[in-house]
Order: structure tokens, then C-alpha cells, then sequence
């Protein structure tokens, strides 16, 4: 035999007191029919859930082919390229040299006069540091060394750069 313990028999006692009798079982009606919906969005949830991962699976997987070309309509046949015709361009636009005829200018200068000079170690020789600065004499500058094996001749004057006669 069920006994009730003394917390289910306060609980029926204080329903049974202000609720009329067919009270429980509204209450138990309406409790079942909030668990029910419950359930129901719980599996419409899981559902649309598995509905949306197959999708973005099959999206992944998808083959990839390159759209159809459609047929051209049998009344309108447009070529999808255009035909452009050349032709030679005049004479009169076409650029051209001619070779050069020295009797067609007056010298206004006296001829130039090409002095060679050679020397048996390549045409130059070697100068020091000092030698250097003996040339630039008149005018002050000096050496500045970048790394070990380059230096730089610096003038005072930005004039001098430009260059001036040697003495």
C-alpha cells in the first residue's frame, strides 16, 4: 500500500482546499501540453540544424562546371567579335630619314683637330692623394674617405664642381 508523505499530503491538502475539483487536472493538461511544444521546437530545432548541415555540405561538394553557352536564336545570329578592315596608311603621314649631305651646312667654326695620344700603361697614370689636392690647389677642397678603398672629392665651393681651368 502507497502512503503519502506528509509533503504530498500539505501539497494535496492546500490544492484540494481553493481549487475547485477538476482543477489538477487542468493543471496537468496545460503542464503536458507546454512540455509537448517543448519537444516539438526541440526536433523542429535539431531538424532544420541537420536540414541547413547537409546543404552547406552539398554547396561544398558541388561540382564545378562553367555555365552552359546558350544557343544563338535561329532568327538573330550576332557574332560575339566584331571584323575590323585595315588599310596602308598616305604616304604624306608616313615618317622617314634621308642620309645626311655635309654640303647642305656651312661650318661658321674652324675644323676640330683630333690629337691622339697613347702611352705604354693603358693612358693614364696613378696620382695620390696629395698629387690630388696639388691639382685642386687654388681651390679649397678635400678627400673623404666613404669605406677603406673609396674616397670622394669635395669642394668648398658648389661652384667649383661644375669645373675651371686647370693650372
Amino acid at each position: 500500500m502507497n502512503h503519502k508523505t506528509d509533503h504530498e499530503q500539505l501539497l494535496a491538502d492546500v490544492m484540494a482546499e481553493g481549487a475547485p475539483a477538476d482543477f489538477r487536472q487542468a493543471m496537468l493538461g496545460r503542464t503536458l501540453g507546454v512540455v509537448r511544444r517543448r519537444r516539438r521546437l526541440r526536433h523542429a530545432f535539431r531538424a532544420t540544424a541537420a536540414l541547413i548541415f547537409f546543404g552547406v555540405v552539398a554547396f561544398w561538394f558541388r561540382p564545378n562546371r562553367p555555365p552552359k553557352a546558350s544557343a544563338p536564336v535561329a532568327g538573330n545570329s550576332v557574332t560575339p567579335y566584331e571584323i575590323i578592315q585595315t588599310q596602308p596608311l598616305p604616304a604624306s603621314a608616313l615618317v622617314s630619314t634621308r642620309p645626311f649631305v655635309a654640303e647642305e651646312f656651312a661650318l661658321a667654326a674652324s675644323p676640330i683637330l683630333m690629337v691622339e695620344t697613347t702611352s705604354a700603361s693603358g693612358g693614364f697614370t696613378v696620382i695620390n692623394d696629395d698629387q690630388l689636392l696639388e691639382l685642386v690647389a687654388p681651390r679649397p677642397a678635400a678627400l673623404v674617405r666613404i669605406t677603406p678603398t673609396l674616397e670622394q672629392l669635395v669642394f668648398v665651393n658648389p661652384e667649383d664642381e661644375k669645373g675651371f681651368p686647370a693650372n
